[in-house]
């Protein structure tokens, strides 16, 4: 099994030591670079390719989260904090998990796992997954291993970003992985029948039973709305459709 290569980051050389040395202790992982600020771990990407970022948000100069909105490539990346109202702009990221100073050992290795999971599925999945059926707007193709599975749009609850992967939730209750990220995903599928409702979702507009100024509910599924679409939201799905009593 090829190992896992990190870089991690922090400005507190106590906290840096002592993340590095409970991550190493996990068989798999290797560091790349250890650093104590968001331009160390830039210059360090230039010189390695890293599976996984473990961040701490708070950095001098640039944040964490600051400097994975700067990346072109899209590692894995796990994120670190003593604030947990920093856990919403790291999700916007697509981060795979959020830990909140002191970080517990066990919380660390079910992050790390997770974080294996993922990067080892990048690894092995095709990157042509997800593709439009020819002369068919009422489906699509994923692949799962040796095959191609058609699924029809009608039956998507919504699409949710894992970075470079979509998870695609289903209404019988099944759930599909995809290798294709979310902007791309959006030219390959038909506008009229989804609704991007944040950085990480895109929902089945049919599939909407309510919604409130923060959240879209799929019956008893809850998705929030992110800051930046909320506005869009209302006037896209909500307005148009609206009952109001005559002036």
């Amino acid at each position: 099994m090829m190992p896992i290569h990190y870089i991690l980051a922090d400005d507190d050389p106590v906290y840096l030591k002592m993340i590095r040395k409970q991550v190493d202790a996990i068989q798999g992982f290797h560091c790349l670079a250890f650093c104590k600020d968001a331009f160390e771990v830039m210059n360090a990407i230039q010189q390695q390719s890293p599976d996984l970022l473990i961040l701490d948000v708070e950095m001098p100069e640039l944040t964490g989260i600051q400097l994975a909105k700067s990346l072109k490539e899209n590692p894995v990346y796990i994120f670190i904090s003593a604030h947990a109202q920093f856990a919403l702009d790291a999700f916007e990221v697509d981060a795979i998990d959020f830990l909140v100073k002191p970080v517990a050992p066990e919380r660390l290795f079910r992050a790390l796992e997770k974080a294996r999971e993922l990067i080892e599925l990048r690894r092995g999945l095709d990157k042509n997954t997800a593709q439009t059926m020819a002369g068919d707007e009422d489906a699509f193709f994923i692949r799962d291993r040796d095959q191609y599975i058609r699924l029809l749009f009608q039956d998507v609850l919504y699409f949710e970003s894992m970075g470079d992967f979509i998870q695609i939730y289903l209404r019988n209750g099944e759930k599909r992985l995809a290798l294709v990220n979310l902007k791309n995903l959006e030219t390959q599928i038909p506008v009229q029948r989804f609704l991007r409702i944040s950085r990480s979702h895109l929902v089945n507009r049919s599939a909407i039973s309510s919604l409130t100024p923060h959240s879209v509910y799929l019956n008893q599924i809850h998705l929030p709305i992110g800051k930046t679409y909320v506005e869009s939201v209302q006037q896209e799905f909500l307005q148009p459709q609206l009952l109001r009593r005559k002036a």
